[in-house]
């Protein structure tokens, strides 16, 4: 058998990716029963791909990997799309009905996100950023709210915004974005802290510091609370309206817009992160 090792030591050493090692002999079992095997020497904090060899070559040859580098601005995405290069634009394409897909670049915390086809006229048809898990599972790590990052963990200055749907049959749920999120974690004792624009149904919104204030919704600790007018504060029935949200963090000053009109303005974010990642998010 063909064997390659892949290593990252937890003491911050030089990490190695499918080195390739020594062939590994195949012996018949000496009990007589018929079947096969090989041994393998396995060192610590390394995972090891074993592969069948017959004389011929089955491996692919891939290019080297690029070197690291900054997540890419300006980016946007309207997902099931092809990026332009250079300016990480990507533009919508057809897309089957029913289809979900992962997003590229995200990473899930707590929930899960999928892309979707997306019924609902006006800003939010055709595909959307989905969060499928139906209820909250019993979680060992804590976990608060569904969120998902995107970017670089040393962004500073950020402009992100996202349509977003709220649904009015949901207990007044809703939905946010983020920038400046400092952790990547819902464990235990991990409350990213950040600067959250949360959206809720009834045109309830808020600025938050962190993801346990997110989910906990006290307004006596948030950063900015209010209500927009143009929504109506007590809905009845069942149906899901669309709003562009945008949140704009310059210096130690954090503004936000709701369809294009000014929900708060300059307040002071100095205190509370100096950098982090962008997410997205449901209530």
């Amino acid at each position: 058998f063909e064997d390659s090792s892949s290593s990252v030591s937890s003491g911050g050493g030089e990490a190695a990716m499918f080195e390739r090692l020594d062939d590994i002999p195949v012996r018949r079992a000496a009990d007589g029963s018929g079947e096969f095997e090989l041994t393998l020497e396995v060192e610590v904090d390394c995972v090891y791909t074993v592969a069948p060899v017959d004389g011929k070559q089955h491996r692919a040859d891939f290019p080297p990997s690029p070197s690291p580098s900054p997540f890419p601005l300006p980016y946007r995405s309207r997902f099931f799309g092809e990026e332009t290069a250079g300016t990480m634009d990507v533009t919508a394409i057809n897309m089957p009905q029913n289809r979900s897909d992962q997003p590229l670049y995200f990473a899930d915390q707590a929930g899960t996100f999928a892309v979707s086809s997306w019924g609902h006229p006006g800003p939010i048809g055709g595909a959307a950023l989905v969060q499928v898990a139906p209820q909250r599972p019993v979680s060992w790590s804590g976990d608060l709210v569904p969120f998902t990052l995107i970017g670089d963990a040393m962004w500073q200055d950020v402009d992100v915004s996202a349509n977003v749907a709220l649904d009015f049959d949901i207990d007044c749920g809703g939905g946010f974005v983020a920038a400046r999120v400092d952790s990547n974690g819902p464990g235990w004792g991990v409350r990213p802290a950040g600067i959250y624009f949360v959206v809720a149904a009834g045109g309830y919104w808020r600025l938050e510091p962190s993801l346990q204030n997110v989910a906990d919704g006290n307004l006596s600790v948030s950063l900015a609370h209010g209500v927009d007018a143009r929504f109506d504060p007590s809905p009845t029935g069942s149906f899901t309206r669309g709003v562009r949200v945008r949140l704009q963090v310059t210096g130690g000053q954090a503004s936000g817009w709701v369809d294009g009109v000014a929900a708060f303005a300059g307040v002071n974010v100095s205190a509370v992160a100096t950098h982090g990642f962008v997410a997205l998010g449901t209530t």
